[in-house]
């Protein structure tokens, strides 16, 4: 006699919560500054108020997981270190609390953070 499967329960996560999980792996990275949403996903965030996964867009086909990054980079880091690391960093993430395997994490570089200079005061 075979073993059955039915004691395995059947577990589905949330889009929402793959996103959430991508955006704080990706927020973890050095040399990330923010996350940032595309004007379509800003007013998807603006109606549901969840900031978590902003500039994070998850889908899923069975259990592959598509993940699409968009991220603004700290002045002099290299754009492709940074975003090598936030694709490992998210396939660990993704992996590691889901089991799902990660099929892709695209990475879009939308900006440079560049400090500004502080006022030199004269006294």
């Amino acid at each position: 006699m075979e073993p059955t499967n039915n004691n395995i329960p059947n577990v589905q996560i949330s889009p929402d919560v793959l996103s959430t999980i991508a955006g704080v792996a990706a927020m973890e990275v050095e040399g990330v500054y923010s996350l940032v949403s595309t004007l379509s996903s800003n007013i998807k965030d603006l109606i549901s108020k969840k900031s978590a996964g902003k500039g994070v867009s998850v889908s899923v086909d069975n259990n592959d997981v598509t993940i699409s990054i968009n991220f603004v980079i700290k002045y002099n880091y290299k754009i492709q270190d940074v975003a090598l690391n936030v694709q490992n960093e998210v396939i660990r993430a993704i992996s590691d609390m889901t089991g799902y395997n990660v099929a892709a994490v695209n990475i879009n570089v939308m900006g440079v953070n560049i400090p500004k200079q502080q006022e030199v005061r004269k006294d």
